[in-house]
């Protein structure tokens, strides 16, 4: 769990907070913490997750599953299901245009109420995981213009 480790340090000192101040919010030593950010060591899965809600990030974000630190893992098989596509009207390369236009996603907003009476949970689930990725990508394209 070297990627651990290392997110785990990064996102402390971003936090400007030693490892000795992170262990006491924890109930845990200053070595403990040493030992996960080193790698000599694995937390719990439970409190994998307690440091990544302290920290704003997804669990995925600090295991090394994504590199975003809000987690998404897009799943090339959600943004390929013919049911979402179907829905949409759309084809593939529309959906990659979609990423980067902040009228699409208000298109697919106001389709939400619409969808949540006529389609399943499976559906749904797979819908707002679409539209969860769109809005996250949307807000970090306006943080990335701000700076």
């Amino acid at each position: 769990m070297k990627i651990f480790g290392n997110r785990l340090r990064e996102l402390r000192q971003h936090k400007k907070i030693t490892q000795k101040e992170l262990g006491k919010r924890f109930k845990l030593s200053e070595s403990a913490i040493g030992m996960y950010e080193r790698g000599e060591r694995e937390p719990s899965l439970e409190l994998a997750r307690q440091f990544a809600d302290f920290f704003g990030v997804s669990l995925d974000y600090l295991t090394g599953q994504t590199d975003d630190p809000k987690g998404h893992v897009i799943d090339q098989t959600i943004l390929n299901d013919p049911d979402i596509l179907k829905l949409f009207n759309i084809d593939r390369a529309e959906v990659d245009a979609a990423m980067n236009d902040p009228e699409k996603l208000e298109k697919l907003l106001s389709l939400i109420g619409t969808v949540i009476k006529t389609k399943d949970e499976e559906f749904l689930t797979k819908l707002m995981t679409v539209l969860e990725i769109f809005v996250d990508t949307q807000i970090q394209k306006e943080k990335t213009n701000d700076n």
